[in-house]
């Protein structure tokens, strides 16, 4: 997929008060908080800070970057995996991985 088309795609933010916001690839910038979900293709360097596990452990594919199709784990602190599932239960949402 062309860069063009990737600044196109839509993403979901987390705001400073918590809430979802919609948001295009283009626009994120150094320290936001991207919302993903399953099968959601990830647009930046992240660090994943929270996973819907409650271990704070996901899996991602990194075919885009090089080649490989093979699963890799990868896991949040479990201290801010707490705090951002807290966070998703208090704003009724479902419990979402983030990363920035």
């Amino acid at each position: 997929m062309d860069d063009r088309r990737v600044n196109r795609l839509p993403c979901n933010l987390l705001d400073a008060q918590g809430n979802t916001k919609k948001s295009t690839v283009a626009q994120i910038k150094f320290g936001d908080i991207l919302i993903l979900k399953s099968k959601d293709m990830i647009p930046a360097d992240c660090v994943i800070l929270s996973s819907a596990d409650k271990n704070g452990q996901c899996y991602v594919q990194t075919d885009a970057l090089d080649g490989e199709r093979n699963l890799k784990c990868k896991t949040a602190l479990i201290q801010i995996n707490d705090m951002f599932d807290e966070l998703f239960k208090t704003k009724s949402s479902s419990s979402l991985a983030a990363v920035v």
